[in-house]
């Protein structure tokens, strides 16, 4: 993505105005400021897997007072807590799925249900991943007669 810089001086760049401030990592790159981040983190959750986080951004001038670039990485790793403990469900005639739909009647052939295929523990881990650059360039204009 390449765009104007935002002047929070401009009547029509509503964009820049305070309740519209983006985070660090959607940020415009800055012209003629070299700079450099990365943020880590680790964490445990009482009877889950482990968590861990790391981003890191950068921020190049490539001409002065003319273009600049931002490059963004994320990573998120949240462990998992939930554990799907060994069971076996049966239909009864009472089960609002069969009263509703099948009218009070178990279905033939509905035997046991188990789930011994998919018994574990910390089911539910997520990650979240994300990258982008972005870039800044300033042009000047001359008029002519």
């Amino acid at each position: 993505m390449c765009d104007a810089p935002c002047d929070p001086g401009s009547a029509s760049s509503t964009r820049c105005a305070p309740e519209f401030a983006e985070p660090a990592y959607t940020s415009r790159p800055k012209l003629n400021v070299t700079e450099a981040t990365v943020d880590a983190s680790y964490g445990v959750t009482a009877h889950g897997n482990p968590s861990s986080a790391v981003d890191a951004i950068i921020n190049l001038p490539l001409v002065q007072d003319r273009l600049a670039v931002r490059a963004v990485i994320y990573n998120d790793s949240r462990g998992g807590y939930i554990n799907n403990r060994p069971s076996t469900f049966s239909r009864a005639s009472t089960d609002r799925v069969v009263v509703n739909y099948f009218g009070g009647v178990v279905p033939p052939n509905s035997g046991p249900i188990n789930n011994s295929g998919s018994v574990a523990n910390a089911i539910n881990p997520v990650t979240y991943q994300a990258g982008g650059q972005s870039c800044v360039i300033r042009s000047t204009t001359t008029g002519r007669r």
